[in-house]
């Protein structure tokens, strides 16, 4: 047989390194060829795969078994990937056979020159390391993961002895999967043995019934006295205690996140609205989602008479009619649920509502028709069997409690108790939001109704120092408002046009009688003084707080497109589209009205003179606006003389 002395340099280097020396032949192999890069070497031991660099697979294939009983079945594998045009496929097929067999040959004889039972410490040593009575299994490997000792604790863990264990393969004890993630490593720390310490990871092995036993793994390299590599050394212990801990710790976990998911999410929904009635509403259903609710009921206390108030009661996802409930008077401490809650301002479970009574004659019902005692209760009635009541605080002092009734005994756990105290801050927020938000609507209720009184009393002043305009600002406000409303203006700016259009002339109060009421023409000094009146309005109206820009609206209500109006000669965007809507509305109805100085002129005048300002001085989607109006049937409203 050839000799091949690239080879034998390695088995004398790496002898005893048997996954180095595996790896070494084959990243050495294709170079015996004339051709290195069309062949590829793959060698197998014990289900463990080495493989020159680049490796694949080709339909010529020379193959050769390796065998050593008890210690390695494995294969060694030339791949040629084509035929050099040069060479005849005959001799490369030869040299392969040559080259797998001299290899194989030799792998061979170094397994089976590993020493076996001997693999092991001394006695002293291994009574030092190895007690017996360790809970962990001490062993040590062959360098091809071959057992050549294990501690008896391997019968607790996998249900074998030690001599059904020891002789065994690392691959008969997982699945490939978990065989080539343990095996890995030994292996890395054969071949980097120089740089290798130890090793600890966690895998899963078989037990002698088939299931599996998570175990993490302490593996440390076994050396000659020539610091070689023989063997690994190491320890397993199981883990399975250790996983399931992590388990319930992550299902904690998962709850408390989920658990924060939920209130956070309930507190989106909760401050969506500011309606009360919708807010318990969202109440009812999140808390049904969360946990048994057959009723549930609000209370405010009312500290200054030191009652309790139903403020709501949901059944069934429907509100009760709760006008004929009774205030309840509260009740010393250590008596009545409900009134437990507003002393201690702690949460309170009642498995069984009954049984929680000290007074059982004091037991009733609240319904539509009220409150119904014990005996008067219907048969069929549905009632409290079990309960969760928590505190409604602001600033610290119970304010009312949120009761949640179950028709069940004993329906609630304590994670429900636990949400609904956690959730009950965000209750609590909500509903004096809500009433906040009422009591503010209603105070701007009343300031609006005020400030349109006082609109309204201007415009009366206005109208009587100029009777001939009287009517005339409602009659725009009239015709504004159509118009702000046919172009879809939000309802904001409708009441902001509503407001302006009725005192728009109300700087005309600093205008002489006689030049409001002159029958001929003004001179222009007059003119003058009746263009002052936008600005003399706007500076007397912003001494009122409106919730709209009222004195802009009317500063501008003269100004045109094109720069040609008045006060400030403004342009284009620079005027409010409110503005731009009063002057329309203004021109339509001075045209189509009497005045000292000409008899009306009509509406289809003041409609035909909007139209040939329409663009260059006025805005034509209001001009097109307000003649749609008027083209589908729009009267202005009749004036005072009419």
């Amino acid at each position: 047989m050839p000799q091949y002395p690239k080879i034998e340099a390695l088995f004398i280097k790496h002898s005893s390194n048997i996954p180095l020396l595996a790896q070494s032949c084959a990243d050495t192999l294709p170079q015996l060829f004339p051709n290195p890069d069309k062949i590829h070497i793959r060698i197998s031991l014990n289900k463990f795969e080495y493989a020159s660099a680049g490796f694949s697979k080709s339909a010529v294939t020379i193959s050769r078994k390796i065998r050593v009983q008890r210690k390695c079945r494995g294969k060694l594998e030339i791949h040629i990937a084509d035929h050099p045009e040069k060479s005849r496929p005959e001799d490369i097929t030869e040299n392969a056979r040559s080259i797998a067999q001299f290899t194989a040959n030799r792998l061979e004889k170094a397994i089976l020159a590993l020493p076996t039972s001997h693999l092991t410490l001394d006695s002293e040593k291994r009574y030092q390391l190895l007690a017996k009575n360790s809970i962990d299994v001490i062993w040590i490997m062959d360098p091809l993961l071959n057992f050549t000792y294990v501690s008896p604790s391997i019968q607790q863990l996998t249900g074998y002895t030690v001599d059904e264990w020891v002789g065994t393969n690392l691959a008969e004890h997982a699945t490939r999967k978990e065989f080539l993630k343990m095996a890995g490593q030994a292996i890395r720390a054969m071949r980097e043995y120089r740089n290798f310490n130890y090793a600890i990871f966690t895998a899963n092995m078989l037990h002698k019934d088939g299931s599996t036993i998570p175990v993490e793994i302490i593996g440390k390299l076994l050396l000659n006295k020539k610091g070689f590599p023989i063997g690994v050394q190491g320890s397993t212990r199981d883990i399975s205690e250790r996983i399931r801990a992590e388990k319930q710790i992550k299902t904690s976990e998962q709850k408390y996140l989920h658990f924060t998911e939920k209130l956070y999410q309930s507190g989106i929904r909760l401050g969506q609205t500011l309606d009360l009635q919708a807010i318990t509403i969202t109440l009812y259903d999140i808390i049904k989602e969360t946990m048994p609710c057959d009723r549930l009921v609000i209370s405010s206390f009312n500290t200054t008479r030191n009652t309790l108030v139903c403020e709501a009661m949901i059944q069934k996802g429907q509100h009760v009619d709760i006008s004929n409930f009774p205030s309840i008077p509260l009740k010393p401490k250590g008596e009545g649920a409900q009134s437990q809650v507003i002393h201690t301002g702690n949460s309170l479970y009642l498995p069984d509502y009954r049984a929680s009574q000290k007074d059982p004659t004091a037991f009733y019902i609240a319904n539509e028709e009220g409150i119904v005692p014990e005996k008067d209760i219907p048969a069929d009635q549905d009632m409290a069997r079990s309960a969760i009541l928590a505190p409604l605080e602001r600033e610290g002092k119970a304010i009312g409690v949120v009761q949640v009734i179950s028709d069940h005994l004993d329906a609630f756990t304590t994670e429900n108790l636990h949400f609904l105290e956690a959730f009950t801050p965000q209750v609590s927020a909500a509903i004096s939001n809500a009433a906040l938000y009422e009591e503010t609507q209603q105070a701007q209720t009343n300031l609006l109704i005020t400030l349109q009184g006082t609109v309204e009393m201007l415009a009366r002043v206005v109208e009587k120092r100029d009777p001939y305009t009287a009517g005339h600002q409602q009659r725009v406000a009239d015709l504004a408002v159509a118009i702000a409303e046919k172009i879809e203006l939000d309802q904001e700016q409708v009441e902001a046009i509503h407001m302006a259009s009725i005192v728009h002339d109300i700087g005309k109060i600093n205008v002489p009688a006689e030049i409001l009421s002159k029958p001929g023409k003004l001179s222009q000094l007059e003119f003058e003084l009746i263009k002052a009146h936008p600005q003399i309005a706007a500076d007397l109206l912003r001494g009122i707080t409106f919730p709209w820009p009222i004195a802009e609206i009317i500063l501008q209500h003269h100004e045109k497109l094109d720069g040609s109006g008045y006060p400030h000669s403004l342009t284009g965007d620079q005027i409010a589209i409110e503005a731009r809507i009063l002057i329309v509305a203004d021109i339509v109805e001075a045209m189509s009205s009497h005045r000292p100085y000409r008899e009306a002129l009509g509406v289809d005048s003041a409609l035909a003179q909007i139209q040939r300002e329409k663009g260059n001085k006025l805005d034509p989607q209001v001009v097109d606006a307000c003649q749609a109006l008027f083209d589908r049937g729009y009267h202005l409203p009749p004036t005072a003389m009419n």
